[in-house]
């Protein structure tokens, strides 16, 4: 019976290549008409992430690493796409700690600055981009006209420039179309949800969180020396990358990672915290650099090598012992130093 089940899911990744043509096809098709690519992906994630399979991470992490090339909807008035507007404007920081950002087509961008003392904002938009602010909270509301639109147009975008050591209370960015990217950003708990672009969150040093939650429909997330206590990364199509030059010393609760359809990729300086990582169609990887300590493996890919080359010291001195769950249904898993 074994047997007949890993035949019977080696016909779905075949069917799943056919799967792929299929789609792309569809893509290319959208050409023809004003749709909102947006909507499409969000109400089809679901049947999309559960079709591909590990034989086309390749195909996958192409695509979206190229999606301004690949995917392109055309406007009935393209000039209108070029007839911006432009917003600049000098933000108080206690009215920002607490941070709400929404729009359906626009590139984000929050970094740090020199400024020491306001946050500077530009803005390039077509229809409105709409700011409230009141006590400690800003609402950023940007209206582009929908994402059918030609997505090959950079000229919307949305940047804060954010003074050094800066560290937001809170967090929350919401876009249907585009990429978001946070720079040697600091926040006590962050909410980022995007249809469809990638997610770049890159600090020099490692910087920790209280709570990250972060959901992706399609797009590639990667994240580096930003953590927190309680992590929560989805990704429904693309891969998911998390590399943290952690101390050692944190006391972080379960990290959680979902991908229906791409790569979980994680590096860690120390591994002392509990990980469930579920992957349905792609390879799961972690790699330590210094110690493992104290833990109990649960791991189990149902098409797919399993490869555990983890080294890990038992101390008797800690009280906690850490549980790695990982759950492939079709996909190589590979622990490692």
């Amino acid at each position: 019976m074994k047997k007949f089940n890993t035949v019977l899911k080696w016909i779905a990744v075949a069917c799943s290549i056919t799967f792929v043509v299929g789609f792309t096809l569809s893509i290319v098709s959208l050409k023809k008409y004003n749709e909102n690519f947006s909507d499409f992906v969000q109400n089809n994630s679901d049947v999309i992430g559960s079709h591909f399979s590990n034989g086309i991470n390749t195909l996958i992490e192409n695509g979206i690493e190229n999606i301004d090339k690949i995917i392109t909807i055309n406007s009935s008035n393209t000039s209108e796409l070029n007839n911006y507007k432009n917003l600049n404007k000098e933000i108080d920081l206690e009215s920002i700690k607490n941070l709400d950002i929404k729009c359906d087509i626009s590139k984000i961008e929050i970094i740090e600055s020199n400024n020491n003392q306001k946050a500077k904002l530009t803005c390039k938009y077509l229809k409105d981009c709409d700011i409230k602010s009141n006590g400690d909270k800003t609402n950023i509301i940007i209206n582009n006209g929908g994402a059918s639109k030609n997505i090959k147009n950079t000229s919307y975008n949305l940047k804060i420039e954010i003074p050094k050591n800066f560290c937001f209370d809170k967090l929350d960015i919401s876009t249907d179309l585009g990429n978001i990217k946070l720079n040697n950003i600091k926040f006590k708990s962050s909410n980022i949800d995007s249809s469809l672009g990638n997610v770049d969150i890159d600090n020099d040093e490692y910087t920790i969180a209280e709570n990250m939650d972060i959901n992706l429909s399609l797009g590639k997330l990667e994240i580096k020396n930003m953590d927190a206590i309680n992590s929560k990364l989805y990704n429904n199509m693309g891969n998911v990358i998390l590399k943290v030059n952690n101390k050692g010393n944190e006391k972080c609760n379960e990290l959680i990672v979902s991908c229906d359809c791409g790569k979980i990729e994680t590096s860690f300086n120390y591994l002392d915290r509990n990980i469930s990582f579920e992957n349905d169609l792609g390879e799961t990887d972690i790699s330590v650099k210094n110690t493992a300590k104290n833990l109990d493996f649960d791991i189990l890919s149902d098409v797919g090598k399993v490869t555990n080359n983890l080294k890990v010291e038992e101390d008797s001195n800690l009280s906690n012992r850490y549980k790695i769950k990982i759950r492939n249904d079709m996909g190589n898993i590979k622990l490692e130093h």
